[in-house]
């Protein structure tokens, strides 16, 4: 796999097109398209960080804003924004597999169809690659519902417990 690949949106679902928003991101933050973003509330500021290894595990992690559409207008010296997709319901992601020989086979994605799993990140520099932990974990946000033994890739949904819009513990 190349270095720097991420995340995309495999399928829109029941939306015809998918609206972005715009969140703040704190001064000398990386933020690249294609990096799952999670809320991050600290010293009297709400802005969005990039996932790191192991995201996301429910009512454990920050909750889960979406997927950047762009590169972050942040500098070493300037909060910036980002343009991000919500994670509504119905839409399918795809990202590489952790492990590209456990879903070489249509029998062994067929196998992981309805496991959550987490991400696993290399870095969240702009040369690490992001993919999709293949290691069921109930609290897990994201769920597998297929992926291309070609590509060794899986498509993924993310749980709307996860997300700022369907938890309903948010305060």
């Amino acid at each position: 796999m190349a270095a720097g690949k991420r995340i995309w949106i495999r399928d829109s679902g029941p939306y015809t097109a998918l609206q972005t928003y715009q969140w703040q991101v704190a001064a000398a933050a990386t933020i690249k398209e294609g990096m799952f973003l999670k809320q991050y509330s600290g010293a009297g500021e709400a802005t969005v960080i990039p996932f790191v290894t192991g995201d996301h595990t429910i009512e454990t992690d920050e909750m889960i804003v979406g997927l950047a559409a762009d590169d972050t207008t942040a500098t070493a010296a300037a909060v910036g924004v980002v343009n991000v997709y919500v994670p509504l319901p119905g839409i399918v992601y795809e990202g590489y597999a952790t492990t590209g020989t456990g879903v070489d086979t249509q029998a062994e994605i067929n196998a992981l169809c309805g496991d959550q799993v987490v991400l696993a990140i290399s870095a969240t520099t702009d040369a690490g690659d992001w993919t999709i932990g293949v290691a069921h974990s109930a609290a897990s946000a994201f769920v597998i519902v297929g992926g291309d033994p070609v590509k060794k890739t899986l498509w993924f949904m993310v749980k709307d417990d996860a997300t700022l819009l369907g938890n309903s513990k948010i305060t």
